[in-house]
C-alpha cells in the first residue's frame, strides 16, 4: 500500500555501475515520474526487452501502489531480480 513504507524493502537497490547505465538512458516523463525504457540482462544471462525501470518511491506516488499490487503487471521474482547490465532500447 502507498502508506506502507516497509514494502520498500522488497525493492532492490541498484549499484553505482547500473545507476550510471540507467542515467545514460533518456527518460520518459509522466507527471513527476521518470520511466527509463531499456533492455536488461539478468545475472543468469537472460535478456528482457521493453522494460521500464523507475525509482520506486516516485513510481508509488505516481501509480498509487507498488508494482506487485497491480493485477497483470510483470514484476520479476526474487530469484530474477539481480540485474547485470542495462542498455537503451
Amino acid at each position: 500500500m502507498l502508506g506502507d513504507i516497509l514494502e520498500a524493502e522488497r525493492v532492490p537497490v541498484i549499484d553505482s555501475r547500473l545507476k550510471r547505465q540507467l542515467d545514460a538512458i533518456e527518460p520518459t516523463l509522466k507527471r513527476s515520474c521518470e520511466f527509463r525504457p531499456c533492455c536488461i540482462k539478468f545475472v543468469n544471462g537472460r535478456w528482457r526487452d521493453r522494460v521500464y525501470l523507475v525509482e520506486a518511491v516516485s513510481y508509488v506516488k505516481w501509480a498509487g501502489m507498488w508494482p506487485w499490487e497491480i493485477s497483470g503487471a510483470a514484476y520479476p521474482s526474487d530469484r530474477d531480480i539481480s540485474i547485470n547490465e542495462v542498455i537503451e532500447n
